[in-house]
């Protein structure tokens, strides 16, 4: 396994310190998929910004590419439709956009 950058242990400590920080796992799980760490270490921390806090808008571009990435393509498709349903709810244009352009490239 790689080893774990000082941004990382950072992060770590942010989310030790609080464990509803989605910004710090989001940020971590970005972190360790670009290290090469295990999917399933990646995963699992999408997972719980997924759970915990639905309403995280950047968490549905990266962890669909995430899915892509990893073969997952159907899983991802599910991912990008639930962050267009969330953009749609709160009008969020920017995030919109990127969402809908991800999922038409993912299913061609």
């Amino acid at each position: 396994m790689p080893a774990l950058s000082e941004r990382a242990k950072k992060l770590i400590g942010f989310i030790q310190k609080n464990a509803a920080d989605s910004f710090s796992k989001f940020a971590l799980a970005l972190e360790l998929a670009s290290a090469g760490f295990p999917p399933e270490k990646v995963e699992a921390l999408f997972v719980s910004i997924l759970q915990q806090n639905p309403a995280y808008q950047g968490l549905y571009y990266h962890y669909g590419k995430w899915l892509e990435e990893q073969e997952r393509l159907e899983e991802a498709l599910q991912i990008y439709e639930k962050g267009i349903a969330l953009a749609r709810s709160t009008s969020d244009t920017h995030a919109l956009s990127e969402l809908l352009t991800a999922k038409n490239n993912a299913e061609f």
